[in-house]
């Protein structure tokens, strides 16, 4: 696994800053995506599920516009939904921030269409967020569908917008609690450090072998 950094295992209800507490108390209940604005990580998806969820959910957004356009596009979109208030572009942010953001969240959501394990996912699992991801990416490989996350299909909001309600609906559950414990406990020990020494063992014991 990549590692997670250490302000995900440091106390982000103490450490956040008063600026990002006051915009989460101003959100309410929200889904998030951690990603940068890029037609590949596929944020457009995740805005046509809003009218097929409850009128009080909003979307929060954190990551770098790295695509002009298509940050125009997404844009345009929630424009002709009607829904500015409901999509909330954050920018970047870092740092305890970040991990509080994700914390406080209903669930996050990422649809990448091409992704690896997935940095932010793995971050968002270490603060107990229920994590719902794109079929057939490596997503697969870090979030196993119904036992600590959920799958949908890439590109059909219908299906996503199934599994947000199906999350959104059984919060106090108790697989969906299990889930949210789980990612914490499962997620303790992947921090970078612990991550860099488990890759040098192994190194290391490939050359121990080599010399043998």
């Amino acid at each position: 696994y990549n590692g997670i950094e250490k302000e995900g295992y440091e106390d982000v209800e103490a450490k956040a800053s008063e600026k990002i507490k006051r915009l989460v108390r101003e959100l309410g209940q929200y889904i998030i995506q951690v990603a940068r604005i890029h037609p590949l990580k596929n944020q457009e998806v995740i805005i046509k599920t809003l009218p097929l969820l409850p009128a009080n959910i909003k979307l929060a957004v954190v990551g770098p516009f790295d695509d002009s356009g298509y940050f125009r596009k997404l844009k345009s979109l929630t424009k002709e939904l009607e829904f500015q208030d409901r999509v909330i572009f954050l920018g970047t942010i870092t740092g305890h921030d970040k991990y509080y953001l994700m914390k406080h969240a209903q669930m996050m959501v990422h649809m990448a269409s091409l992704e690896a394990l997935g940095n932010a996912v793995h971050e968002g699992m270490s603060q107990g967020c229920v994590c719902i991801v794109s079929k057939n990416t490596g997503l697969e490989e870090l979030i196993e569908d119904g036992v600590n996350g959920y799958h949908a299909d890439l590109y059909d909001h219908r299906d996503i917008a199934e599994k947000i309600n199906f999350v959104l609906e059984n919060q106090q559950n108790t697989n969906i609690q299990s889930i949210k414990q789980n990612n914490i406990k499962v997620t303790r020990n992947r921090s970078w450090e612990n991550t860099a020494h488990q890759l040098e063992e192994y190194f290391l014991q490939l050359l121990k072998q080599n010399q043998t």
